[in-house]
């Protein structure tokens, strides 16, 4: 996707209308109804890769460029070796395996690349597909977050998810 093409904006915002009820019930950090809310949010993800606090990835059916979902590490703390991982995929992709390929591929980045040691994820205790993909590469449930964010205007808990660099398969070790 060209940055400002409106036919990529309208793209995306299709593939977001076709997840509302999947994800928007769990997430924050989504309110895209209009183009003008997802320029906002793709100038902001811009930024955040500018300031190397932030890596976001497009993921793409193989052989094609269709959007089907993100993938990003943010809040990158190179000092102590740690960020967060953040996925959204297309409504229509979800259970298909894409989402987990697309958390490897960039947990490969992370320890392979960047050098990370550590990567975290929150996640609602609802959202019981996202933990089984989650878990799927690793990641070990670490805490719950009592009343640590919001969830359609009231608090509610988050889950906490890490990885080691230790406990990830690296593709080629045997």
């Amino acid at each position: 996707m060209t940055e400002g093409s409106d036919a990529a904006l309208a793209r995306l915002r299709k593939c977001l209308d076709g997840y509302d009820a999947d994800v928007r019930l769990y997430t924050t950090d989504i309110a895209m109804d209009d183009l003008d809310e997802v320029r906002a949010w793709l100038k902001k993800l811009a930024e955040q890769g500018r300031s190397r606090t932030s890596y976001v990835f497009t993921v793409c059916e193989l052989g094609s460029d269709a959007f089907i979902g993100t993938v990003w590490l943010r809040d990158l703390n190179f000092a102590d070796g740690h960020a967060e991982l953040a996925i959204m995929m297309d409504g229509r992709h979800l259970g298909s395996g894409w989402g987990t390929d697309a958390q490897r591929a960039l947990l490969t980045f992370a320890f392979g690349t960047l050098g990370l040691h550590r990567v975290e994820l929150g996640v609602n205790p609802a959202n019981l597909r996202a933990q089984r993909s989650y878990e799927k590469v690793g990641f070990r449930r670490e805490a719950v977050l009592r009343s640590a964010w919001t969830v359609n205007g009231r608090p509610a808990d988050l889950v906490i998810m890490g990885i080691l660099e230790s406990e990830f398969p690296m593709p080629g070790d045997g």
